[in-house]
C-alpha cells in the first residue's frame, strides 16, 4: 500500500527535499488539509496535484486592509472559508496575506434548517442578519434573504442558487432550491446550512481551523508575512489585531516542508531528480531498468485510459511486465504498475522504495493549473481591454502603474469612464472586475459614481425576467415535440476520436458527452458550445457531426470566415 510506505514519514514534523509531487502526495494523506504556500505559483500546483488525486481544494488569497467586516473584497476567503467547514472542500491553500487574517469563529457558526422543524420566524430572521445577511425585496445575490408572507427566500454564501422555505405558520413544510432568474424550483432537499456572509474580527485564524496543518518552505513564508506587516504598519489604519504572526502559525503546525533546512528535518528524503521522457520512451525504458536494480516500485500515472493502453503497448514491446496500480494493495520492489490516475507530477521515496512518474512527464498536458475563462476568479485585464466594474460599469483599461499612496507602495489597474474620469482600482480588488463580453466592439463607457450603471442593470434585469417567462412557454411547447434518436457506434466513434492529433481538455470531453446524450435521446435538440479561440469548439462539432453523417442523416456546416 502507498500509503503505508509513507506512514513512517507522514509522522515527522519537519521533512526536507521534498519536491512537487512529493509534497502533494504526503499532503494527499490528509483528510482534511490547511497548508501554507509561501506564493500563488506554488499554491496552484500543489491544487492541481491534490486535485488530481481526488480533493476538492480552493485557494485563498485574500487580504485584511481594514476593519470593516463586511469588506466585499472578503468574499471569497469567506465563502470558501464557509465551504471547508461544512465539508464541501478537503483543503485550504492560503497564502501568507490571507493565512494572517484573524476571525471569530463562533461568530461564524452556521445554524441549520430542517423540513419538519417548528420554528420562531422572528429568531429565524435576526439570526439572519447576524451573520451579515441583507434583507431585500427579491434574492439576486449571495448573503441576501427575502420573506414574503409563508415564503422564505435565502441566497447562502456557500450555494450556487438560493433556497425557498414554505412556512405554514411556524411549520416549515418545504425546503426547495430554486433558480433566481426564472423563480422556478429545481429540486427539492430535506435540510440547509446556512453560513455568515462576513468576517467578523477576532482572535483565531486559518490554522485554528480543524484540520492537518502544513507549512510549504518556512523561511519564504516568514519573510512574507514580515514584509506584509511592516508595510501595513505605515498605514494609519492598521492594527495589530487585525493580524496573526509567524510564531503562532509555527506553534500550531502539524508538518513543515523545509527545503532550505533553517530548521533542523526529522527526516531528509532520498530522492531522484524528475525528468520528462515525452519525446524519448527509449529513455523511459533505460530508467525503469534503474529503478529495477535500485529494488523501487515503479508507477506510471498515465492520466487517461487511452493513456495508459499507450504505455502497455510500449511495455509489452519492451518485453517488460507490469501491473495494474490498486492503491489497496502492497507495492512490491522491481514491480511496474500502471494508473489511469491523472497525477501530473513525479514523486520518489528512494528508501521507501518508491518512485512515481507523473502524466506530465509521459504525455502532453491535458489541463492547465489555471482557467483562462475571462470571468475566473482571478481574471486580470489587459491594457487596452474594456472591463465592467461591479459599482461603476464600463470602462477601458489604460494602464497598471505602481503608486505609492499613504507610505504603502502597490499596483493599481487605471480604469477610464465617461469624459475622461480615470479609477484607480488596487489589485487586490481585481475580483470586483471581469471582461466586457458585449456584442459591441467599442462600447459606450459608464459614468463614474455608479448611479448611472446601477439604472441600467436594473433595466436589463426587468428585461431578463421578462424574457425568462417567453422561454419557459417556448420550452413548455418544444418537450411535447419527439426529435430523431441517434443511435451509438462504439467502434465508429473511438476511430474517429483517435485520429484527432491532441489529447481532448476536461471541456471537450464534458462538451462531447452532453451531444451524445442530446442526439441519443429522443428530446429536440438546441445546443450551443462556446469557447475562446483554439480551444477546440471544432473538434467538437466534428464529433456531432460524424455521429450524424454515420446514421444515413445530414449535416450543414457554417463557417463565417
Amino acid at each position: 500500500m502507498l500509503i503505508e510506505k509513507l506512514k513512517a514519514i507522514a509522522n515527522k514534523k519537519i521533512i526536507s527535499n521534498l519536491n512537487t509531487g512529493e509534497k502533494v502526495l504526503m499532503a494527499s494523506n490528509s483528510s482534511r488539509l490547511i497548508f501554507l504556500s509561501s506564493n500563488f505559483v506554488s499554491a496552484g500546483k500543489i491544487k492541481r496535484g491534490l486535485e488530481a488525486l481526488g480533493k476538492k481544494v480552493e485557494i485563498i488569497s485574500n487580504a485584511r486592509e481594514n476593519k470593516d467586516e463586511n469588506d466585499k473584497n472578503l468574499l471569497p476567503f469567506v465563502r470558501n472559508l464557509n465551504r471547508y467547514i461544512a465539508g464541501e472542500l478537503d483543503a485550504l491553500i492560503f497564502l501568507p496575506c490571507s493565512a494572517i487574517i484573524k476571525f471569530d469563529k463562533q461568530k461564524i457558526e452556521s445554524f441549520k434548517l430542517s423540513k419538519g422543524d417548528t420554528i420562531n420566524l422572528d429568531e429565524i430572521l435576526s439570526k439572519l442578519a447576524s451573520l451579515g445577511y441583507e434583507r431585500t425585496s427579491l434574492v439576486e445575490n449571495g448573503g441576501q434573504f427575502a420573506l414574503r408572507g409563508d415564503i422564505l427566500d435565502i441566497f447562502a454564501i456557500t450555494s450556487e442558487n438560493p433556497i425557498r422555505i414554505e412556512l405554514f405558520d411556524d411549520f416549515i413544510e418545504n425546503i426547495s432550491i430554486f433558480d433566481p432568474q426564472t423563480m422556478k424550483n429545481i429540486k427539492k432537499i430535506e435540510e440547509i446550512d446556512i453560513f455568515a456572509s462576513f468576517l467578523p474580527v477576532g482572535e483565531d485564524c486559518a490554522f485554528d481551523l480543524d484540520g492537518d496543518k502544513i507549512i510549504d518552505e518556512p523561511k519564504k513564508v516568514c519573510d512574507e508575512i514580515d514584509l506584509l506587516i511592516k508595510s501595513y504598519m505605515t498605514s494609519s489604519i492598521y492594527e495589530e489585531s487585525l493580524y496573526q504572526n509567524f510564531e503562532y502559525l509555527l506553534n500550531k503546525v502539524d508538518h513543515i516542508y523545509d527545503n532550505f533546512q533553517v530548521m533542523k528535518a526529522e527526516y531528509h528524503n532520498e530522492m531522484i531528480a524528475s525528468r520528462s521522457y515525452l519525446t524519448d520512451f527509449l529513455a523511459l525504458k533505460n530508467d525503469i531498468y534503474d529503478f529495477k536494480n535500485l529494488n523501487q516500485a515503479i508507477i506510471l500515472f498515465a492520466g487517461e485510459e487511452r493513456y495508459k493502453k499507450n504505455l502497455q503497448s510500449f511495455l509489452n514491446e519492451q518485453n517488460l511486465s507490469y501491473m495494474d496500480f490498486d492503491e489497496e494493495e502492497e507495492l512490491e520492489s522491481g514491480v511496474i504498475y500502471l494508473s489511469s490516475i491523472a497525477m501530473p507530477y513525479s514523486f520518489s521515496f528512494l528508501r521507501e522504495g518508491i518512485v512515481g512518474i507523473g502524466s506530465d512527464s509521459l504525455f502532453r498536458k491535458t489541463v492547465t493549473s489555471f482557467s483562462k475563462n475571462k470571468h475566473a476568479t482571478f481574471y486580470l485585464p489587459k491594457v487596452g481591454e474594456f472591463v465592467v466594474h461591479t459599482f461603476h460599469g464600463v470602462g477601458k483599461c489604460i494602464g497598471i502603474t505602481r503608486m505609492k499612496i499613504s507610505d504603502i507602495e502597490k499596483d493599481y489597474f487605471v480604469i477610464e469612464y465617461k469624459k475622461g474620469d480615470i479609477l484607480y482600482l488596487p489589485s487586490e480588488e481585481a475580483n470586483t472586475i471581469s471582461a466586457y463580453v458585449g456584442s459591441e466592439i467599442t462600447p459606450k463607457l459608464s459614468a463614474l459614481g455608479g448611479g448611472e450603471f446601477s439604472r441600467l442593470v436594473e433595466r436589463v434585469k426587468s428585461s431578463i425576467k421578462e424574457m425568462a417567462i417567453s422561454l419557459v412557454e417556448l420550452y413548455n411547447e418544444r418537450e411535447k415535440i419527439k426529435g430523431f434518436k441517434f443511435r451509438r457506434d462504439e467502434y465508429l466513434e473511438k476511430q474517429f476520436a483517435d485520429s484527432f492529433g491532441y489529447p481532448e481538455t476536461a471541456d471537450q470531453l464534458k462538451a462531447i458527452s452532453d451531444i451524445d446524450k442530446d442526439m441519443e435521446s429522443d428530446k429536440v435538440m438546441e445546443r450551443l458550445i462556446c469557447g475562446d479561440v483554439g480551444f477546440g469548439k471544432t473538434e467538437v462539432a466534428l464529433r456531432g457531426a460524424f455521429k450524424c453523417v454515420y446514421n444515413g442523416r445530414q449535416v450543414a456546416l457554417l463557417c463565417p470566415t
